[in-house]
């Protein structure tokens, strides 16, 4: 907002006199010597701010001559001492007197604009826009039409207006003449900066004036730039620099397309690949990359020219090595990043910042979170828990549980879900008891999970009902209780196949045993077949099953590289397959295109069943339930 002088005595000296001047000198010889000699008096007492002198001068001249050839600026003198002196209603009564008694002077104009002033300070923007356009009908002085469109353009504002006010600001940044008041130029750029896109394209494409243009264009691309739109911010950029070569900043347009050229460019036909290839979990590594290998062998002849290449970089499970395969990958322009399994969260946050698609190939439980860039596919703790808990407890009827579990990561990750997911549903969890991971020996966990019962009877409640286990009568056998329906053990199928058996001798051997993917295992059968007849557990691929696509891909793969594929190689190629479908999408331009591709991914049928995308990021895909059955594992049929 415009800030009123100290006594508006700059406009008073700079305008009025100067613009005054020659019209007083050739008038005051025609004034009577004690009209000259009041008036002089009056402007002595004036400038020595003796103000309560020079008012009462004033005032008697205007009294005695007021058709004097001083009397308008006599006027501008009376307010300006009321205003000093914070009398605003006879500062402001003073200015009126002026615009009505003397309105062709040029006085009268810089009494509107004080008045303006005050109104804005009111906020009576309506009077403020008419008096506005009065003042500027009025006059063709630069310095009053600068601060009535400077206030123009802070009462549109005010009025949030900001299409209105940029055009004031415009004309104000015209009517300039000193440093200060091109100072304007600050508020048209803040004011540029409140449109929208869609806005600013409006403007720009009614627009004539180049140097509104420069401005509205430079921040189209700005805000385009900042909205990961790449291509169309290159575009703007490019347009900007060449029409505006000389432009405040034009420096900064370059160095934003070089910085797009350089960092987000891509090339649609190069995927880059990131898996633990050595190390600890190469055998893992190694299975995913033969079914990304496997899909984008399939697509490229399936889909014809242009063939799709990938680059493949070694993690080596090291964190420092997965963000520098990944910056390297932005270097190489690759469209979108397939993997890692172990360093996920590593790589995923710096293809984050690079503004690259990455589908993740990992269970790791924040992976979501990291950005708009960062996917997942892969079978989850939660996807698992989420399928089985429903099952059991809605369709088997089953409401009291225990968790044996290794005293390990993956032991406790699953362990958490399961009982927050259990009592979520309103069902309890009676036991949890944890073991080493290299244990062997599980009596003294298996014992803690059931409690000595004195007595050879049934077990009743507290209206001394007999329970129900399994929906059937079960007696108290050996003295133990066991208080409830299924266990959950999430283990690997080495440990299942010595705890199952002891769970049996122990007389824990009329409960569910529900299991993670893992216990999807023919070892597991042939080792501990007996005593794990009934299991449940939940899976992602299904290899047994009937569905013709699954069968021709087992067929084709085992033929490529002479085993079955097993769940991580099924869940790479559909992460594959997804990725080469999306990068070959003809709306996709950009990395920022390929990445919205990815969000509106809706039930893709691959080789693991349908895979959407959440909002997220992370995929969305209904397990298999799977239950041994006559030493075989069959589909369980669930909602």
């Amino acid at each position: 907002m415009i800030q009123k002088p100290r006594l508006f005595l700059s406009i008073i000296v700079c305008v009025i006199s100067a613009c005054s001047m020659a019209t007083m000198n050739s008038n005051v010889s025609s004034e009577p010597d004690s009209a000259v000699a009041l008036f002089d008096r009056a402007e002595s007492s004036f400038s020595a701010n003796l103000y309560e002198n020079a008012l009462k001068d004033y005032e008697q001249y205007l009294d005695l001559y007021p058709n004097g050839s001083r009397a308008d600026l006599a006027l501008m003198r009376v307010a300006a001492i009321y205003s000093e002196q914070k009398n605003h209603d006879a500062e402001h009564r003073a200015y009126q007197r002026l615009i009505a008694e003397y309105p062709e002077s040029q006085s009268a104009t810089d009494a509107m604009l004080e008045i303006l002033i005050e109104l804005y300070k009111e906020g009576k923007f309506k009077k403020v826009i008419v008096l506005a356009s009065e003042i500027i009908e009025k006059t063709d002085s630069k310095s009053n039409l600068f601060h009535t469109y400077d206030i123009l353009g802070d009462t549109y504002m005010s009025l949030d207006s900001p299409q209105e006010a940029i055009f004031f600001y415009y004309f104000a940044y015209q009517n300039a003449r000193t440093p200060g008041e091109k100072n304007i130029l600050r508020k048209l750029k803040t004011v540029v900066k409140q449109f929208s896109t869609e806005e600013t394209v409006s403007l720009i494409m009614r627009l004539d004036e180049a140097f509104l243009r420069s401005y509205l264009l430079y921040h189209l691309g700005v805000s385009r730039y900042e909205k990961q739109n790449y291509n169309e911010a290159l575009k703007v950029f490019s347009e900007f620099v060449e029409n505006f070569p000389g432009h405040e900043q034009a420096e900064e347009a370059r160095y934003l397309i070089e910085e797009i050229n350089q960092r987000f460019a891509f090339k649609r036909w190069r995927i880059g690949c990131l898996l633990p290839l050595s190390g600890k979990f190469e055998k893992f590594g190694k299975r995913a990359l033969r079914g990304i290998r496997f899909a984008l062998d399939q697509f490229n002849a399936e889909h014809g020219q242009p063939a799709f290449e990938m680059i493949v970089n070694d993690t080596e499970s090291l964190p420092e090595i997965a963000i520098r395969s990944t910056q390297q990958l932005a270097k190489d322009h690759v469209s979108i990043i397939i993997g890692p399994m172990i360093t996920g969260e590593y790589a995923a946050k710096e293809a984050q910042i690079n503004g690259i698609p990455i589908i993740t190939l990992t269970q790791q439980s924040n992976i979501p979170e990291l950005g708009d860039y960062v996917f997942r596919i892969f079978l989850t703790p939660q996807m698992q828990i989420e399928a089985i808990v429903p099952y059991v407890i809605d369709q088997l009827g089953l409401g009291r549980f225990a968790i044996l579990h290794p005293e390990d990561k993956y032991g406790k990750t699953f362990m958490k879900l399961f009982r927050e997911t259990v009592l979520g549903y309103g069902a309890t969890v009676s036991a949890i008891e944890s073991y080493e991971p290299d244990q062997t020996d599980f009596a003294t966990q298996i014992k803690k999970l059931s409690r000595t019962f004195k007595g050879n009877q049934d077990k009743v409640d507290n209206n001394g009902q007999q329970i129900s286990f399994r929906g059937k009568n079960r007696h108290i056998k050996s003295e133990v209780i066991v208080d409830f329906d299924a266990i959950f053990i999430p283990d690997v199928p080495e440990q299942i196949a010595l705890i199952a058996p002891q769970l049996a001798f122990y007389d824990i051997d009329d409960v569910l045993l529900l299991g993670t993917n893992l216990w999807h295992s023919d070892k597991l059968i042939k080792a501990a077949g007996k005593y794990i007849q009934e299991a449940i557990m939940a899976e992602v691929f299904y290899a047994e099953g009937s569905n013709e696509n699954v069968q021709q891909f087992i067929m084709s793969f085992k033929q490529a590289f002479g085993q079955r594929p097993g769940f991580i190689e099924a869940l790479a190629y559909d992460a594959a397959m997804i990725a080469l479908q999306a990068a070959s999408s003809l709306q996709v331009e950009s990395r920022k295109d390929l990445k919205d591709e990815l969000r509106n991914l809706y039930n893709f049928e691959g080789v693991t069943g349908l895979t959407s995308f959440q909002e997220n990021g992370d995929a969305f895909k209904k397990l298999y339930l799977l239950q041994v059955e006559d030493n075989k594992f069959v589909e369980l049929k669930h909602n």
